[in-house]
């Protein structure tokens, strides 16, 4: 397990209790010798989603390839200075989710990234602008003039057509240090989090109509 997941990086965690098996956050804190591992009690809208011994939790992490999981089963709960802090034992095999392939759409359009807490809850900091490079209904991929974090939590603010705008929360799945112009820049890949199927839909018609643009101008 110490080869798949690392002490410090931010997961997500599903319990069928308390939370109807929304998606809470937490982060890994420590992974023992037995291979069990010790991560914080998870958060949802900066509540904790209290588990206890012998509940069965989903643990979701990211990788630039996909998204991955495994069960695990929670072994302890463990008090540290005024921190609850979780032990748990992985109980089945990583699997790779099985996630729809989405058409991915070159495109230039105006994005806005505002930066989450480990929580989920926005920073007081303004947004970082940029312009997206690709689309699809699963993640985008951006240009940005400013370095974010791989495995930060974001809200994706994008201008659609019609100027409308879409809120999507995502999460930073690579940072790439590129030079445009002389000028050093960021392409970032972000994939989609909870998207709605409001918003889910209102890309795939964009990515549609753009097309249907381009085969009108003999582009496609």
């Amino acid at each position: 397990m110490k080869k798949i997941v690392n002490i410090g990086e931010k997961i997500e965690v599903v319990a069928n209790q308390n939370t109807g098996s929304k998606t809470s956050y937490s982060m890994i804190q420590d992974i023992l010798e037995d291979g069990d591992i010790v991560i914080n009690m998870p958060v949802l809208n900066r509540y904790p989603v209290v588990l206890k011994a012998g509940d069965v939790i989903t643990v979701i992490f990211f990788r630039p390839n996909g998204q991955f999981s495994f069960v695990a089963e929670v072994k302890a709960i463990i008090k540290h200075d005024a921190v609850y802090l979780v032990r748990i034992s992985p109980k089945s095999n990583i699997i790779k989710s099985q996630r729809r392939n989405f058409y991915r759409l070159k495109t230039t359009a105006p994005i806005s990234i505002f930066l989450l807490d480990q929580y989920g809850e926005p920073l007081d900091n303004g947004p970082v602008k940029g312009t997206t490079i690709d689309i699809s209904g699963g993640g985008v991929k951006v240009l940005l003039n400013q370095e974010i974090n791989k495995g930060s939590l974001i809200n994706c603010q994008i201008s659609l057509h019609d100027d409308r705008q879409i809120v999507v929360k995502g999460k930073v799945l690579r940072c790439n240090k590129v030079i445009e112009d002389s000028i050093e820049k960021y392409k970032i890949g972000i994939c989609f989090l909870n998207i709605s199927e409001m918003n889910r839909d209102s890309i795939v018609q964009y990515i549609f109509q753009q097309q249907m643009r381009l085969r009108r101008s003999g582009l496609a």
